[in-house]
């Protein structure tokens, strides 16, 4: 089980919200699991967080046309945006990368809050996943690093598909000429 005292660095198994949330830290990293992605934020450490969000409307799991606002906000009970799915800390990359300190992560996400950055409804949302979604901005946060390791895999298996869906055709082009 996840310990305060050894956050730096670590990634915590997948676990129900109930046994992860009353340890977080100011400036942990959290994923929540949400089936084919992860969703990203930062412990505000007093039970919130702060993250990117375009996802539907808190209690509407299931519905994708409540979305109600994209951008980065504050919400102060994790528990809402956890909606059950299970949750982790990941602070993995402190390791190669040197992450500010708890209290200078939340006054960075604070002073992006006041920024005001986000526009209601969904507007140019692909284009958001690939280049500031949810993981691009709590590593923002935490490493002053906008990087997606979600987005860097969607693009290897595209790029590998299509590597691979080439091999083929060369192949049977070559069997066929025989």
């Amino acid at each position: 089980m996840y310990s305060p005292d050894d956050h730096w660095g670590c990634k915590t198994e997948w676990e129900q919200p109930e046994s992860i949330i009353p340890t977080l830290l100011a400036g942990d990293k959290i994923e929540f699991r949400r089936g084919a992605y992860k969703h990203v934020g930062i412990a505000d450490g007093i039970g919130g967080i702060y993250h990117y969000s375009g996802e539907p409307g808190i209690g509407s799991k299931l519905s994708t046309s409540s979305w109600t606002w994209v951008g980065f906000r504050h919400d102060p009970k994790i528990e809402d945006v956890a909606r059950g799915d299970q949750m982790r800390v990941n602070n993995r990359l402190d390791r190669k990368i040197k992450p500010f300190f708890g209290d200078e992560i939340i006054q960075r996400c604070k002073y992006e809050l006041s920024l005001g950055k986000g526009v209601k409804g969904t507007g140019d949302k692909l284009i958001r996943l690939v280049v500031n979604n949810c993981e691009h901005s709590a590593n923002r946060m935490r490493y002053n690093a906008s990087w997606s390791q979600q987005v860097d895999n969607a693009v290897l298996r595209v790029i590998g598909g299509g590597i691979g869906t080439v091999a083929i055709g060369v192949l049977l082009a070559f069997l066929l000429q025989k």
